[in-house]
């Protein structure tokens, strides 16, 4: 448990109290967990408190918050809509370097396009990050690269659902299947 103190005004002080649980999309917090937490923040004479997980929270749970009015829930899909939400829309910070393995010259990339950048010799330099590698739509961090043609695949959300298709499509039709 995390306690964050929020200062509205420099004579008035109001704590807060941030509990926040790492769990799998579909693992849910229940009605017990907010009981402690009420006791944690009763116990440090909080004003309210905050309760964040990656998962879902129990009717029970949400029940049990709306009654007691001083615990904010925020689940893993409203936590993903805020930060989509609060996303600064500066492409400069989505810039990072990588290296040309020819010549060893810094290389800008930008996480948000997958083609590759030249180097001051000319040499081209793929990228090696992007955006949905980071937001963990990869199961490895990184986006696939395609087996036929070894260019990088992209997300695409397609009528039966998610899949990696080919940055080199209609020229490559490769594909791979998305897991989640």
């Amino acid at each position: 448990m995390i306690m964050v103190e929020m200062q509205f005004y420099r004579k008035m002080a109001k704590k807060y109290l941030l509990q926040c649980k790492r769990y799998h999309k579909t693992n849910t917090v229940g009605r017990p967990e907010l009981q402690q937490f009420q006791g944690a923040i009763g116990y440090d004479k909080a004003e309210a408190g905050f309760f964040v997980t990656t998962g879902m929270f129990t009717s029970g749970a949400k029940e049990y918050a709306k009654e007691l009015g001083i615990i904010i829930l925020i689940d893993g899909n409203e936590l993903l809509l805020w930060l989509s939400q609060n996303k600064q829309p500066d492409l400069n910070g989505d810039r990072y370097w990588g290296m040309c393995l020819c010549c060893g010259t810094k290389v800008e990339h930008n996480i948000r396009s997958t083609e590759p950048a030249s180097c001051p010799n000319g040499h081209l330099v793929e990228p090696s990050l992007d955006i949905n590698g980071l937001l963990g739509n990869s199961p490895t961090g990184r986006t696939p690269c395609c087996v036929l043609c070894g260019k990088r695949m992209r997300l695409i959300n397609g009528k039966r659902g998610r899949f990696w298709g080919c940055s080199q499509y209609p020229q490559c039709r490769s594909s791979q299947r998305w897991i989640p």
